[in-house]
């Protein structure tokens, strides 16, 4: 959790810092992780920020939630290499409705085996 105190800023600071803390806090993010450890490990750290989330195990599930979530959703973080349905393709069908999400791709592989499968 960030705190800041008054003291720590200068007068013409604290109204950019403030608003920059309040997009943060109304910030949407969009998990999709098929491991079950990793989603929660994620999940933890992004709620910890004091980030909104939604999580999805597939892309499948990110799909319907994308659908059927009526806000914004600011970003969607998504592991490259899934069963199903990879983290590029995901991306594609997401964006085509939602076309100024901004996308994170992750990966627990190394650099090498994800240019080789061309995924991205």
């Amino acid at each position: 959790m960030l705190v800041l105190e008054m003291n720590d800023l200068h007068r013409w600071e604290y109204p950019r810092v403030a608003a920059a803390l309040m997009e943060k806090f109304d910030t949407v993010i969009l998990i999709v992780e098929d491991e079950p450890i990793v989603r929660n490990l994620v999940r933890a750290i992004i709620q910890h920020e004091g980030y909104s989330f939604l999580l999805a195990a597939n892309g499948e599930e990110a799909i319907a939630l994308s659908r059927d979530y009526p806000g914004e959703i600011h970003l969607l973080l998504t592991d490259i290499k899934m069963p199903k349905m990879d983290g590029s393709e995901l991306a594609a069908k997401i964006m085509s409705d939602r076309p100024t999400i901004r996308i994170l791709l992750m990966s627990g592989q190394a650099s090498d085996e994800i240019i080789e499968s061309r995924i991205i």
